[in-house]
């Protein structure tokens, strides 16, 4: 093996991405297989996702009222390239959970993201669409309420910089 395919072997046991190794290569067997890079797999993933709960607050303590944080974490963790800095670890999460399948995930990483943006500067202004009543995902999140139900009504969340408290919601008939 060439350097490039060792590298290529070693981040890709890291990441958990064992489907794209044939271990053919009994040296990467055997790694993958012992208790110490199992140790260090968890150390990774473990500091990853502490930056990740420190710089996306709103949006990790929904993950972890839903019983998802570890999951996405990991998932993302092996599915993304992502910076060691956690500013751009931060925003690239939240752009990753922008996606997701379940709404509510989506729309607090979405929302949390612009937060973050106009909190940096930018004077862009973000809107957001959202099936559930803004205010009820936030008691949900912050003052243990009841999980929110999806609305008949559409919420447009604008958020920018010239705005009080930095948005404001909409309702959509």
């Amino acid at each position: 093996m060439n350097l490039k395919e060792i590298q290529t072997g070693y981040l890709d046991l890291l990441k958990g991405r064992r489907n794209s190794l044939d271990f053919k290569d009994e040296y990467f067997r055997e790694v993958a297989e012992s208790k110490n890079f199992r140790v260090l797999n968890d150390i990774v993933i473990y500091w990853r996702a502490h930056g990740i709960r420190e710089y996306c607050a709103i949006t990790s303590e929904l993950l972890i009222k839903l019983d998802k944080f570890q999951e996405k974490v990991e998932s993302f963790y092996r599915d993304i390239n992502f910076s060691g800095y956690i500013e751009e670890l931060g925003k690239t999460f939240l752009q990753y959970l922008s996606d997701d399948d379940d709404k509510l995930i989506s729309f607090v990483s979405r929302f949390e993201l612009a937060l973050i943006n106009v909190n940096l500067g930018s004077d862009k202004e973000y809107s957001i669409e959202s099936d559930f009543e803004p205010d009820d995902i936030f008691r949900f999140i912050l003052d243990n309420g009841k999980y929110p139900e999806q609305s008949i009504k559409k919420f447009l969340v604008i958020v920018s910089e010239r705005l009080e408290n930095f948005y404001t919601v909409e309702v959509k008939e």
